[in-house]
């Protein structure tokens, strides 16, 4: 990640970005397309499962109404048979009918409503013992009029195969027997139970007698009172077949027959059921599916609509009150037929919802790759002025030195204002080192004519060394053949003339030297304040160089507030962030770029340090040295006035010889201080020769690091 550029930086964690934020809406989308498939799937769910229960409920409802006004009929029927019975039985005691004629009547109104009705299978009536018209004593054995065995009229009307009404007579045995049946009631139930509870039975259905053909019936039997008190029973029995049609055709109704439809008595008796009708008359079983419920339904008689408990059915309970009992009509619907509307619409949802997630996913994609095409050119828009920043720095840090170049300015934002301070720093910077450059040059040119003089003094000081040298070999001579003054008077004459022209000769190089060596010092003062300059001006580039450290620094901090603020900013400044890093990384960078220029510009002083030393130190040695060479042109002066002496007294030399002896001894000794003085010049002469060219080559150093920089 380091050792990226600020564009793949900046294109990397900007399409990371895209990326993620592509993914999550697209992943939001999937997630509320699921949830939005969801709440419409539970919806129609809902919707189709209440409407289905409401669809069975009235059904259900319709059906059993049907089924108790069907039953209904049949109680007002045997009801009013019992009203027409007691009225016979009252009209027979007013107008003191006989008994076999009451019999008669009540016998031909039974046999009546079994041939006349067709939902009527039979017609009974039973009275207590001597309860009709107290004459059972003379009706023993009595079938034709509806008597059994004791005389108790109790006779039994029921249909033929040919439809028509025949008669049997309840035995007494089966009046009075309570043994329990399978049913768990009492055989003579049918007898007993209005008698008893003074109110309308309705008894469990069972099967008629084969000989008159296989009905599955129901009997009701109601109460024959007077005076409050039972006296027998009017029933009749009605068959229950014709319920099957209507039970097949709420089955038909209710979604094309793909449910189960039954009706069961109290007891659990299947009277009509649209799957099986030889299981008609029969107990159910857990093996006909029917609920495990169902006994609580039957038993506590309230209605009831709801699902399984594994949820793949839809039942639906309604009871119907059948005077002392309760049948119920049982609804069941499989969910997947009833829910299919809803299975359907799920499914075509979940296709569309797998159409569109495709759809998304390829936009997705497409966009990413735009977006992330985008910041890619984006990127390298951005950065463009940051390259040529770098390219520029890169230039002036590998030796090039160009510091005419600048960089165009075209953008107001950070990198626009970097352009614009890099720019004016190297307006200084190029300004600065110009200076230097003209100083370089001044010095180098000082530097080469202080050289020259050097030489010039130092060739003076050899030839002045030579000469002196001379003089002091002749005035070795001299003292020694002084003592042959006396008697070489010419000698002496000419020695004399010898000296006197050396003298001058002496004295003529002596004033050179002395005139060489004066403009050496104004040479060396005038390179002193130069150096200083020098110095000066180095310093002054050491302040700009602190300068440009300081505005380096500043704008690393600039840079560092500017990453910190990018970082409060979040994913939104991780760009900004990026090119903060890159900026302070600049300002870096152009640190130890002015650290190496520091360092040079340090060389620089210290070389223009060491030429002011030299300088000053030959300008005080050819100041001694001219100190010197004044000396000697005193001396030699005063050789000059002693050899003119020494001509002029030639004649008294003989007189004088001891004179001239010690003179000469003085004159050998001056020489000789005179030759130790020009081998002091010589000496001095050579270390300027030798500070001139080191002068020289530093001057040529700080003119080859001068021109490193293109001003």
């Amino acid at each position: 990640m380091r050792s990226l550029s600020v564009q793949w930086k900046i294109t990397l964690m900007a399409g990371v970005g895209i990326l993620l934020t592509v993914f999550v809406l697209t992943g939001l989308s999937f997630y509320f397309s699921s949830q939005n498939q969801q709440l419409v799937s539970e919806q129609t769910f809902t919707s189709l499962r209440n409407q289905s229960e409401a669809l069975v409920k009235i059904q259900s409802e319709r059906q059993a109404i049907y089924v108790q006004q069907y039953m209904d009929e049949a109680t007002y029927r045997a009801e009013m048979l019992a009203q027409s019975v007691l009225f016979l039985k009252f009209n027979a005691e007013e107008n003191y009918t006989n008994s076999a004629e009451l019999r008669g009547s009540i016998n031909e109104l039974l046999r009546r409503s079994v041939n006349n009705f067709p939902n009527i299978y039979s017609a009974f009536v039973v009275f207590e013992p001597n309860a009709l018209d107290g004459e059972d004593n003379n009706y023993h054995d009595a079938s034709y009029v509806g008597a059994n065995s004791t005389g108790r009229f109790a006779p039994y009307w029921s249909k033929s195969l040919n439809q028509q009404a025949v008669q049997r007579v309840f035995t007494e045995e089966q009046i009075v027997n309570t043994s329990l049946n399978t049913a768990g009631r009492a055989d003579n139930d049918i007898f007993s139970c209005s008698a008893l509870s003074q109110n309308t039975c309705v008894m469990n259905p069972t099967f008629s007698s084969e000989e008159s053909g296989r009905h599955l019936i129901s009997s009701i039997t109601t109460p024959l009172i007077v005076d409050g008190k039972s006296i027998g029973i009017m029933g009749i029995d009605i068959k229950l077949n014709t319920l099957q049609p209507v039970i097949n055709e709420v089955d038909n109704n209710l979604f094309n027959g793909i449910g189960k439809v039954s009706l069961l008595s109290n007891d659990g008796t299947v009277v009509a059921w649209d799957q099986d009708e030889s299981r008609l008359g029969d107990r159910y079983t857990p093996q006909d599916g029917l609920p495990e419920t169902l006994p609580t339904w039957l038993s506590n008689g309230n209605d009831f609509i709801g699902w399984s408990n594994n949820q793949q059915w839809l039942l639906a309970y309604t009871p119907v009150m059948l005077g002392n009992t309760t049948w119920g009509i049982i609804v069941q619907l499989p969910a997947e037929q009833v829910l299919e509307e809803a299975i359907a619409l799920d499914s075509a949802i979940q296709a569309q919802r797998s159409a569109s997630s495709k759809i998304q996913i390829i936009a997705s994609v497409l966009i990413g790759g735009f977006g992330i095409l985008v910041v890619l050119f984006a990127a390298s828009r951005l950065v463009a002025p940051i390259k040529q920043v770098v390219e520029s720095l890169k230039e002036i840090a590998s030796g090039e030195g160009d510091l005419t170049q600048r960089i165009a300015v075209t953008q107001q934002d950070e990198v626009g204002e970097l352009a614009t301070w890099f720019n004016r720093f190297l307006d200084k910077l190029q300004n600065t080192i110009g200076q230097v450059v003209v100083t370089v040059e001044e010095v180098s040119k000082t530097a080469g004519e202080a050289a020259y003089v050097a030489s010039k003094t130092r060739d003076g000081s050899e030839s002045q060394f030579k000469e002196v040298d001379m003089v002091a070999t002749a005035s070795e001579e001299m003292t020694q053949t002084s003592a042959q003054v006396v008697d070489h008077t010419e000698t002496a004459v000419d020695a004399a003339k010898k000296a006197d022209s050396a003298a001058q000769q002496g004295q003529q190089v002596i004033q050179l030297s002395a005139g060489l060596m004066a403009s050496l010092v104004n040479r060396m003062d005038s390179a002193v304040p130069i150096a200083k300059e020098l110095e000066s001006n180095s310093e002054n580039i050491n302040e700009i160089l602190k300068v440009i450290e300081g505005i380096s620094e500043q704008t690393n901090l600039l840079a560092l507030n500017a990453a910190i603020e990018a970082a409060r900013a979040g994913d939104q400044g991780r760009g900004f962030a990026v090119v903060a890093d890159e900026v302070r990384l600049l300002a870096s960078r152009t640190k130890d770029s002015v650290r190496q220029i520091h360092t040079v510009i340090d060389d620089l002083q210290q070389g223009t340090r060491s030429v002011v030393c030299a300088i000053e130190e030959g300008n005080q040695l050819a100041g001694d040295t001219a100190e010197q060479v004044s000396k000697a042109v005193d001396s030699l002066s005063q050789i000059t006035e002693s050899v003119g002496a020494i001509q002029a007294m030639n004649e008294q030399i003989m007189r004088a010889a001891e004179e001239q002896q010690a003179v000469s001894g003085e004159v050998n000794r001056n020489v000789s201080n005179i030759r130790e003085l020009s081998e002091g010049i010589l000496t001095h002469a050579e270390s300027s020769a030798d500070i001139g060219q080191r002068l020289t080559e530093i001057s040529e150093r700080q003119k080859a690091l001068a021109s490193q920089f293109k001003v």
